[in-house]
């Protein structure tokens, strides 16, 4: 089963302007709790569609949470994406290792399949879009990327240099949307650096990535007034799915020539 919104996409997603196009990438979700009520009352409020990415060891099937997520995309203003398996980091002959960075093949495929396999069964649908766990990003995670009929939308650092060769890796099937970080830190939304930030980007769609399970009551005031100040500048904000449906068609072929 393919997303619903994938199918039959409303008036904005088709007359959308790339330009001005925002998706809420919001991360970390392990289940609900009042952090995530907020957010996502706030997001509702101003009329902002989110996407939530799941850290999907976490969630167990036939579960007042898996209950939660599929009524949350009953209402069409949010979708679930993948956020890795378990998130998981560590230090192996003093270097950093996270889960889809230096994990090797083996283990990012195995990860990559299981958490795809489970966001399945909870939702009963493909999920298409995937941001791996603290952005962490190298050839492998391309290889297993590729090896997925049903990814078609990777949330990343589309500019740094570090991941261009692995970023030419990936299937020109799967589009790239880059991240725009909190400005103060993870959890730290700020409106004012937020829009200094986006008045220097050339135009474009973007991603803005927040972690609503870190949001204090101030930080929640600085997210309302960063949707706020989207609306006011034009932006329009699309889930994952209609943002992919929005594309020209891309091919399967392997890249190379992105």
């Amino acid at each position: 089963m393919v997303l619903h919104v994938a199918i039959t996409l409303n008036a904005t997603a088709i007359a959308a302007d790339l330009s001005k196009v925002v998706i809420i990438k919001a991360d970390d979700f392990t289940g609900t709790n009042g952090a995530w009520s907020d957010f996502l009352e706030v997001s509702r409020a101003a009329g902002v569609k989110v996407s939530i990415g799941v850290i999907t060891k976490s969630i167990q099937e036939n579960s007042p949470v898996q209950e939660w997520m599929r009524a949350q995309e009953n209402n069409s203003d949010v979708e679930f994406w993948n956020h890795g398996w378990d998130h998981k980091g560590w230090i192996t002959n003093g270097l950093s290792i996270g889960e889809f960075q230096g994990s090797g093949l083996a283990h990012q495929r195995e990860h990559l399949i299981r958490s795809q396999a489970s966001l399945k069964m909870l939702l009963g649908h493909d999920v298409i879009a995937f941001g791996s766990p603290g952005n962490g990003f190298d050839s492998d995670t391309a290889l297993v990327m590729n090896e997925s009929a049903v990814l078609s939308l990777f949330f990343t650092y589309t500019q740094n240099k570090k991941t261009e060769a692995a970023r030419k890796l990936l299937a020109n099937r799967i589009a790239l949307l880059d991240i725009v970080p909190e400005a103060d830190g993870t959890g730290k939304p700020n409106a004012a650096k937020l829009a200094v930030l986006l008045a220097k980007r050339p135009p474009g769609p973007v991603s803005l990535q927040f972690h609503p399970p870190r949001f204090d009551a101030p930080h929640l005031i600085e997210y309302k007034q960063i949707l706020a100040d989207l609306k006011a500048h034009g932006y329009t904000t699309m889930l994952p799915a209609e943002f992919v449906a929005s594309l020209p068609a891309r091919t399967a072929n392997p890249s190379g020539t992105r």
